[in-house]
């Protein structure tokens, strides 16, 4: 059990090495405005205004998911930019 644990510590720092080789712009630009960007996006226009009004999505020709929709195009990758900025620098805690 032992070595499995150092392997997979072996794995996780190897693959930090990658990316801390790539640098933190190139971290944030992949990992946090595609991954965090897109889900934080979907959950707040598409998922919220369907359990606010109903499962079917009718509300897409509102005027107010329209003005949500503009929002969260600005906001979301900035929130995927804070949060793999702050990702980025657990990570270089835990392993340096």
């Amino acid at each position: 059990m032992e070595v499995a644990e150092i392997n997979n510590k072996e794995k996780c720092f190897a693959k930090w090495k990658k990316i801390k080789n790539k640098g933190i712009v190139s971290y944030i630009a992949k990992m946090s405005i595609i991954y965090y960007s897109i889900a934080y996006f979907i959950i707040w226009v598409l998922i919220i205004p369907s359990i606010d009004n109903n499962p079917t999505f009718k509300f897409i020709n509102n005027d107010t998911f329209s003005t949500k929709l503009n929002f969260y195009i600005i906001i979301a990758p900035l929130f995927g930019m804070l949060m793999g900025y702050i990702k980025y620098k657990r990570f270089e805690k835990k392993y340096e």
